[in-house]
């Protein structure tokens, strides 16, 4: 990354040059990262320590998932899941605006560390929860704490403790796996100002396929944060870049024109891990039947553990 300073000494911005070892096949004309160094000093940006994925690091994640009230139903089966299969490994909850009641009720349940994610610290943006910005925010702030962490939406349950399956694959890219294959390919969902950020080839993302941010493992390795981490969050931090547009609901199009929506994060991610890894999806992303992804009609009928503190897990 090279950091220079464009405005007078004391104005307190920084220019982030894009400049991962990608960037010259697609642009020399990247758009960069304007961000106050102010900012990058209060979420205590970049890491101050990487991990190195071996077999003991491997196993040493945490879980981690985030809800507003009207995701309280699928969050609350999603961590009766991984209570069920993860018996006493640590969850670490994300508070995205709960009621005092939802609160109450993540406070009961074994494993839960509570946190409130801390909105004011962020660009006023990051407050729309539908820009899904928070997301890769809440994962660094997570990876500055451990070595690794599952990332769970609230629509993710676990199906099986085995996940020792992935970690062959985890060891091909050095610590970042996807799993759910979003039924199209990444240029269909994704808005044009997003490649102003983060160039890519746009005949390899019309071929490859998208997969899903709702299941992720990351871990806080160098060459992870350094070439998808880091430009993942700083991409989170500009509107422009992740949410240039508000738009979910898709056209039915051909895989070579834009559907009319946006998938934000998982855009972002898709296109990072595909350049990173010459756009061969197989090496960064698979299928695995111990994990799922359901509709929220079918939230409620999990049994999350309960267990009374009396002094709650408040991170």
């Amino acid at each position: 990354m090279v950091i220079r300073k464009i405005h007078p000494e004391g104005s307190g911005y920084t220019v982030l040059n894009q400049e991962p070892p990608w960037k010259k096949f697609y642009t020399d004309n990247t758009t960069r990262f304007q961000i106050s160094d102010g900012l990058l000093k209060t979420i205590d940006f970049p890491l101050k320590r990487y991990v190195t994925l071996d077999n003991d690091t491997i196993t040493r994640f945490v879980f981690v998932t985030a809800a507003s009230n009207s995701f309280m139903a699928g969050v609350i089966d999603g961590i009766a899941s991984v209570q069920k299969y993860y018996p006493g490994r640590s969850i670490v909850f994300y508070d995205l605006g709960l009621t005092a009641r939802n609160k109450k009720r993540i406070l009961e349940l074994c494993d839960v560390e509570y946190r409130i994610f801390n909105f004011s610290k962020y660009p006023e943006h990051v407050h729309h929860l539908k820009s899904y910005t928070w997301k890769p925010l809440i994962i660094y702030e997570v990876l500055r704490e451990h070595p690794g962490l599952f990332w769970m939406d609230a629509s993710a349950r676990l199906l099986s403790s085995n996940v020792n399956m992935t970690h062959t694959k985890l060891f091909a890219t050095d610590g970042i796996l996807l799993f759910n294959f979003a039924g199209h390919n990444t240029f269909v969902v994704t808005h044009k100002t997003m490649y102003d950020y983060l160039p890519t080839n746009l005949t390899e993302m019309q071929r490859i396929y998208q997969y899903e941010a709702n299941i992720m493992v990351i871990f806080g390795t160098k060459t992870v944060f350094d070439d998808v981490i880091k430009w993942w969050v700083f991409c989170a931090l500009i509107e422009r870049c992740m949410a240039p547009v508000y738009a979910v609901s898709c056209r039915k199009t051909p895989p070579d024109v834009y559907a009319g929506c946006h998938r934000y994060d998982q855009s972002a991610i898709n296109i990072l891990l595909a350049n990173k890894f010459h756009f061969d999806y197989k090496i960064y992303a698979k299928h695995y039947d111990n994990f799922e992804v359901i509709r929220r009609q079918n939230n409620g009928k999990g049994t999350p553990r309960i267990c009374p503190k009396t002094t709650p897990n408040v991170g």
